[in-house]
């Protein structure tokens, strides 16, 4: 049976247990509960969240992991069995030992995707619009020529059609809400990430040492776009 993923994100929560369900009780709602051997992952995004020690120890003793976000919705932190838990384990070896020609093919897809993902966005200007296919076809593995570059300077230029506007986190708007929901895509990707057993410090081609989220930033990269045409609407 495929394990539920359970999200705690709106409203002030209290959680506990009785006879093997996980009780979940919100001000003004019917209490609900969930059989915990069901429950895969646990995500805790809303700092308002009370739950008993023994939410997570039974937690853990059905081998679910459980994952808690900080006030930016990102994961501060993951709980895992120290038993019966060969799933993250493999999970993780899978992550480690990946060699680097898969990953340059990863990328390679990618890359592929987020040009044509650009390109769909700016169709309604189609010199762009067929420059962009013709890149997204281009792309080899590890992306070695950056065409993922050259086809960011042909899209930003035609992106709300103004001369003026540059893509840059500190520069004029919509600059601004890009930023913000670049941040809120960034934050649902890492906690997916997590969620689904995966390392999100493990990345395929961002490698920054300080950076707790390189895989997040890679698996980011196609899904920009719909940051990208909500906030051409908006422009």
């Amino acid at each position: 049976m495929i394990k539920k993923i359970i999200e705690i994100s709106h409203g002030k929560c209290f959680l506990s247990v009785k006879l093997g369900q996980l009780i979940v009780r919100k001000e003004d709602e019917p209490q609900r509960s969930i059989p915990i051997e069901d429950i895969g992952v646990l995500l805790i995004d809303n700092q308002a969240t009370i739950y008993t020690h023994c939410v997570m120890t039974e937690l853990l003793d059905n081998n679910c992991a459980v994952v808690l976000c900080g006030s930016n919705h990102h994961p501060t932190g993951m709980l895992l069995p120290l038993s019966a838990n060969s799933t993250q384990r493999e999970t993780f070896g899978y992550q480690i030992n990946a060699k680097e020609p898969l990953k340059k093919r990863l990328w390679q897809q990618i890359i592929k995707t987020k040009i044509k993902h650009q390109a769909k966005i700016v169709k309604d200007c189609g010199k762009t619009y067929s420059a962009l296919k013709a890149m997204a076809d281009r792309v080899k593995s590890g992306d070695p020529e950056n065409l993922e570059a050259q086809a960011s300077r042909k899209y930003w230029p035609v992106f709300i059609q103004d001369t003026l506007f540059r893509r840059d986190m500190n520069g004029i708007p919509p600059n601004n809400l890009l930023n913000y929901g670049y941040t809120v895509l960034r934050a649902a990707v890492a906690r997916s990430l997590v969620s689904s057993g995966l390392l999100p410090t493990l990345g395929i081609h961002h490698r920054n040492r300080y950076n707790a989220y390189c895989l997040a930033d890679d698996i980011i990269e196609p899904f920009r776009g719909f940051v990208d045409a909500k906030v051409r609407d908006i422009a």
